[in-house]
């Protein structure tokens, strides 16, 4: 069992690139808070992000949505999962 931590980044593209906004000590919030759950399984986590990414949709910013283990094992296949190693855009 792993516990898993959601997070999300402004972002835009231009020219074809990615251009992701890290808020570092800022004072910009983060388009969405921040989610943290337990999950046994990839697909858990899979799950986990399409609905986060239903909600970003729905809200119209432009983000992406990165996802890491905080603690534990993680789940079997999760270091190959798109959240895990890339960005999942959302209205980019």
């Amino acid at each position: 069992m792993a516990t898993i931590q959601l997070h999300t980044y402004h972002a835009t593209v231009e020219g074809g690139f990615l251009s992701i906004q890290m808020n570092i000590g800022g004072t910009r919030q983060d388009p969405m808070p921040m989610r943290t759950f337990t999950a046994t399984k990839t697909a858990e986590v899979l799950a986990a992000v399409e609905a986060m990414k239903a909600e970003g949709i729905a809200l119209g910013i432009p983000f992406v949505i990165a996802a890491r283990v905080k603690e534990g094992r993680a789940p079997a296949g999760f270091r190959d999962c798109v959240p895990a190693r890339h960005y999942v855009k959302v209205n980019c």
